[in-house]
């Protein structure tokens, strides 16, 4: 994407609710953000009909929603996965046989947004950083 689109700013989701992929992807989040600075990735643990529009279905997961913003500073180095206290905090699941309707999939806890871009392209990015009160209006001239 980069090599057809140099300066186009992406946006890019992805629904994981294993928190080791999380930990993953976070480990090769600051190569890709040197490489395409305009770029926002959001992590979710949403249902797959839920992750597009980043908005529970129900009312009371929408209410306890977590909405964790990063903004990444400096060059990518070694290891220099995005800080947080505790990402299992953020990214708790249940699960076992009988779980999401009998399926075996595991349900959230809590629905979670999780926001990287880097802090020195967030003028750029700012409407198409997405926040707790939805999409942000693209102004026009």
């Amino acid at each position: 994407m980069h090599g057809r689109f140099p300066h186009m700013p992406f946006y890019i989701a992805g629904k994981e609710l294993s928190l080791e992929d999380v930990r993953l992807t976070l480990d090769k989040v600051p190569d890709r953000l040197f490489e395409h600075p305009a770029t926002v990735f959001v992590l979710t643990n949403m249902y797959y009909a839920e992750a597009p529009w980043l908005t529970p279905a129900s009312p009371a997961a929408a209410a306890g929603m977590i909405w964790h913003e990063v903004a990444l500073r400096g060059p990518p180095r070694a290891n220099s996965r995005p800080r947080s206290p505790n990402w299992a905090r953020f990214w708790s699941r249940t699960g076992g046989p009988m779980s999401a309707r009998n399926s075996g999939m595991p349900i959230y806890e809590r629905p979670v947004a999780l926001v990287l871009y880097r802090e020195d392209h967030r003028f750029l990015l700012d409407s198409i950083i997405p926040g707790p009160a939805g999409p942000r209006p693209i102004s026009t001239w």
